[in-house]
């Protein structure tokens, strides 16, 4: 197939599979994050200093342009639009990303594909309050592409507006680092050192708005997680990355809530150390065969990165799990599935 009617197809299917979604109104957090979100009404320099909704989260791209499409309209129907245009947006760049990177075709289309309409994406493309995760895969996906194609100055300028949505885009750097050595076997270290320098202007500008680390308070309502000890936290964490593992293979009982007891903590080590086996066991056979593959390497790479700032592994995070998460590191399951597919 032609690439334009490829563009064309996935950008269709993007649209189709989201647009029952148009004739939703506001639900859950839309109401505290986007419809009765004070800051607001605040002004405009004030706003971009504002910390988003709790102490510890500086997210003012994402604060600023959900109050200018409130104050333009508050009718849900144009926010829920623009988050599946978002998204078809993600779907072109990460097929045109794939393309020049792994250089496969058949590959690239059938990862965008699935990444276009896989359910686990719904939390993260069909609520308001959730833009910041298309948003954010949007702009670190742009600026990997045009790192790729070595315009460093428009991949730092994607690379700012991506941490400015959400802080999970400091990833990018490491994406960048990763694709590099696997595919070309160099490193393009001037353009690393600018990334590097953007991140530490990111991390000043974070500092003078909400200080320089996390969430301040961990709730154990929000996350049960936080109240374990380190060796425990991991093991856990362990457990849920199998679970969202299963979900990306077998996305039925989906749901926007898993704090508290939804899925329960385990504090037996017995019970534990078959979730630790079984990662252990995972690592090896896909590095087994990533030994003999670029492409398998890199959508290992990309999963892995993807979720390490939100998997409770390195830190503890604000929440225990979440399947919005999902939506930049499912970009290296997708590869993955194409992969799969192409060699069938």
């Amino acid at each position: 197939m032609p690439k334009k009617w490829s563009i064309a197809a996935l950008i269709l299917l993007s649209l189709l599979v989201y647009a029952n979604a148009l004739g939703n109104g506001f639900a859950y957090d839309d109401f505290s994050w986007v419809v009765d979100n004070p800051d607001f009404n605040l002004p405009l320099a004030q706003m971009f200093w504002t910390p988003y909704g709790a102490d510890g989260f500086w997210r003012p791209l994402t604060l600023l342009t959900q109050a200018a499409n409130f104050a333009i309209t508050n009718k849900p129907f144009w926010h829920h639009l623009i988050d599946i245009l978002a998204h078809a947006g993600v779907v072109v760049l990460l097929y045109q990303l794939l393309l020049d990177i792994v250089g496969r075709p058949r590959a690239a289309f059938v990862a965008a594909l699935l990444f276009a309409v896989h359910p686990l994406h719904t939390e993260a493309v069909a609520p308001a309050y959730s833009r910041q995760e298309v948003v954010t895969a949007g702009l670190i996906l742009g600026a990997w592409l045009l790192h790729w194609r070595g315009k460093t100055l428009w991949a730092c300028l994607c690379f700012l507006l991506a941490l400015g949505s959400k802080e999970s885009a400091v990833c990018f750097l490491l994406l960048a680092l990763a694709a590099d050595w696997i595919v070309r076997r160099r490193v393009r270290k001037p353009a690393i050192a600018c990334y590097a320098a953007i991140l530490a202007v990111y991390l000043a500008m974070r500092w003078k708005a909400v200080g320089l680390l996390g969430v301040i308070q961990i709730h154990p309502v929000h996350n049960p997680l936080g109240t374990l000890s380190a060796p425990l936290r991991i093991a856990n964490a362990l457990r849920l990355a199998w679970l969202m593992l299963g979900l990306h293979v077998y996305p039925v009982r989906l749901t926007v809530e898993y704090t508290y007891n939804a899925v329960p903590v385990i504090l037996d080590w017995t019970v534990l150390a078959g979730w630790i086996a079984a990662s252990v066991a995972m690592l090896a056979a896909w590095w087994y065969v990533a030994r003999r593959s670029q492409a398998v390497l890199l959508a290992g790479v990309i999963y892995m990165i993807g979720f390490a700032t939100t998997c409770n592994i390195f830190f503890t995070g604000s929440v225990n799990f979440g399947e919005r998460w999902a939506y930049l590191p499912s970009a290296g399951f997708c590869l993955l599935a194409g992969l799969a597919y192409e060699w069938m």
